[in-house]
């Protein structure tokens, strides 16, 4: 028996890095309201932390598609499990499950935290980078297939000298949000971006600087580790907001996934790279973790060509991702169909529910076998106190629908 959490502060809960910690109104109401998101990859007999048990509960009753027999935990005295599989550790969360009576055998130690804080800096990434692009395999025979530079700069000056460099860059915090901790360059350093550097340079010691990419689309490799080695477990296309933040997911089986992204990358360049990913992260965590993580990459148009190229590191997301989200959705699907998996946002309530109700009504979930066939299906509850909502959005027509859906 497991207990999953959805806790998706926990980038920043982890920037922040205090058992105390207090996530800011937005993460806390994304949790609640999604906080049913593990139903989709738990198994029978599971635990999920949820605020609201009665509303979980009356949700699983009303879905039309197979779920596991899941059990609620609400709060009090934690409910007896084997292991706890959250969507990321901080020391927010081992507190919280701590003070809850969960055994302390179930969660990391404090050295173990600060080691996950480590491997999730964007410092681990560029890394990685400089490791995959250096990597005899890859340089020799697919060298010209490969893109991607990554300067991890510690003072204002190097900052200044790495945006100059390039007609345009991208400049991160080694920890943020997903999305989030960006900033755009155009050749100069000044005000307001250097003021934003200063800040983040007191506080976390480093800024990374990337050149800026004509990107075509967004994937990702899903990994897992055991904590003695690393195992590929699926691939992860999606789409991103010209902001950079998440938009969505493709959701279809690893087949017709794989046949898309091979029209733009050779099948043994996608081999070799998955292989030495399982190498080198294993090698980087070591029996330091265990669970899920993603590594998301760009396909990128060079400049003077159409021939599209593989950035092979842009981050490491050292916890469950909404693409391995999408990955276990597919299970969810009738042979042959596929989805787009969205999380949708509005700020006022009640919005989302009438919303929901016009999906219901114009585009009705299409089941055979427990499996959507077509249709729309939320995926976890609304109601007039909705903020957040998590949807699927199936169709039975092969083919197009990610490529319909890439220009988000």
């Amino acid at each position: 028996m497991v207990l999953h959490v959805f806790n998706p502060e926990n980038d920043l809960a982890l920037a922040d890095f205090a058992p105390y910690y207090i996530a800011p109104a937005s993460a806390r109401m994304m949790r609640a309201d999604l906080s049913v998101l593990p139903l989709w990859w738990a198994s029978d007999g599971d635990v999920i932390w949820t605020e609201l048990p009665e509303v979980a509960e009356r949700y699983v009753h009303s879905t039309c598609v197979n779920v596991p027999a899941v059990n609620w935990w609400k709060s009090g005295d934690c409910p007896p499990v084997a292991a706890v599989e959250p969507w990321g550790w901080s020391p927010a969360l081992v507190r919280a499950l701590g003070d809850a009576g969960c055994p302390g055998n179930l969660l990391p130690a404090e050295e173990q935290l600060h080691r996950y804080r480590q491997l999730s800096g964007r410092a681990q990434a560029v890394r990685l980078l400089q490791e995959l692009r250096e990597a005899p395999i890859l340089d020799k025979l697919f060298g010209n297939r490969l893109c991607g530079l990554s300067i991890c700069c510690a003072t204002e000056s190097e900052v200044a000298n790495a945006v100059a460099s390039f007609p345009k860059t991208i400049l991160k915090a080694p920890w943020s949000g997903s999305g989030k901790g960006l900033r755009f360059a155009y050749g100069t350093y000044g005000q307001p971006l250097s003021g934003w550097c200063r800040r983040v340079l007191e506080n976390q010691k480093a800024v990374v600087v990337e050149p800026l990419y004509e990107k075509r689309f967004d994937f990702a490799f899903e990994f897992f580790s055991d904590g003695h080695s690393v195992r590929y477990v699926g691939l992860s296309v999606f789409l991103t907001t010209s902001r950079g933040t998440y938009g969505g997911n493709w959701v279809a089986s690893e087949t017709v996934k794989e046949a898309w992204l091979e029209q733009y990358v050779p099948r043994i360049l996608c081999l070799t790279l998955r292989a030495e990913l399982e190498k080198r992260i294993g090698c980087l965590v070591g029996g330091d973790y265990k669970g899920y993580l993603g590594v998301d990459m760009m396909l990128c148009k060079m400049p003077g060509t159409d021939e599209l190229v593989v950035h092979p590191c842009v981050e490491v997301n050292l916890r469950r991702t909404m693409g391995l989200v999408a990955v276990d959705l597919a299970h969810c699907l009738a042979p042959g169909a596929e989805g787009l998996f969205y999380i949708d946002y509005e700020k006022e309530a009640g919005r989302l529910r009438d919303d929901h109700l016009r999906r219901l009504a114009s585009n009705p979930p299409q089941v055979t076998d427990g499996r959507m066939v077509a249709g729309y299906l939320n995926l976890t509850p609304v109601n007039e106190h909705t903020h957040y909502r998590a949807r699927l959005d199936v169709t039975s027509s092969p083919g197009s629908l990610f490529d319909k859906a890439a220009d988000f």
